[in-house]
């Protein structure tokens, strides 16, 4: 091969190279293009989900995100705010499910109260099992349930806090039944004990007057004789 042969081969080279590094050069450019303009797009999108994430918010809860670039930073600050909350909340749900008490409340609104805590625990995914909430009602009776308490604890087999209601609704009949007996006796006798003090006193009175009738008769049939 002579030098004119070299010569021509190396420019064939040259304008490959050249060709090759204009295509790769193209399609960077063509490349590039469309990561700036999906990067626009992006960040587009983003300034508009933030707008939305922030109209969502009230004036101090937007004090906390204030400054923020990216709808991913005001959501990361979101949530690591209001999990502290979240955790403070179920702790005083919880406290409140264990000191529970009905009070002088009827058994369908002390239900009532325990189903609004469990359902409010379940919401933020900590259920509370049956057998839990069983223990917890029992807990919150007052003495009046006591003989009661102990049958439902004695019981071999579990029983759901629906079944409960219903056990305790007829309790609570017999319970304000036997209180309406005590007072009508209590009642009865009360005004049996003051018609005998009536009866005794009209008697003493009646008994005080017939001998001052005797003595002023005896008198005066002394005086004659």
């Amino acid at each position: 091969m002579g030098v004119r042969d070299v010569c021509a081969e190396c420019g064939r080279k040259e304008r490959v190279y050249l060709a090759v590094r204009e295509e790769i050069g193209a399609a960077l450019c063509v490349r590039a293009t469309l990561l700036k303009t999906k990067m626009l797009s992006w960040i587009q999108q983003d300034q508009n989900v933030l707008c939305w994430i922030n109209a969502t918010l009230s004036a101090a809860v937007l004090a906390h995100v204030v400054g923020l670039k990216t709808a991913r930073d005001v959501w990361l600050a979101l949530e690591k705010r209001f999990a502290s909350l979240s955790r403070s909340h179920i702790i005083q749900l919880k406290t409140q499910l264990q000191s529970i008490k009905k009070g002088s409340q009827p058994i369908t609104e002390y239900i009532q109260r325990i189903k609004r805590l469990a359902d409010s625990l379940a919401a933020v995914l900590f259920p509370v099992d049956d057998k839990d909430l069983i223990i917890h009602t029992l807990n919150g009776l007052p003495s009046d349930y006591g003989p009661f308490k102990t049958s439902i604890r004695t019981k071999s087999s579990p029983i759901s806090l629906e079944e409960l209601h219903v056990l305790l609704l007829c309790e609570e009949l017999s319970l304000e039944s036997s209180q309406a007996a005590v007072v009508d006796y209590a009642t009865s006798a009360f005004f049996a004990s003051k018609d005998n003090s009536s009866a005794r006193s009209s008697s003493g009175q009646s008994n005080k007057g017939f001998g001052k009738s005797s003595n002023r008769g005896r008198g005066q049939w002394g005086r004659s004789c």
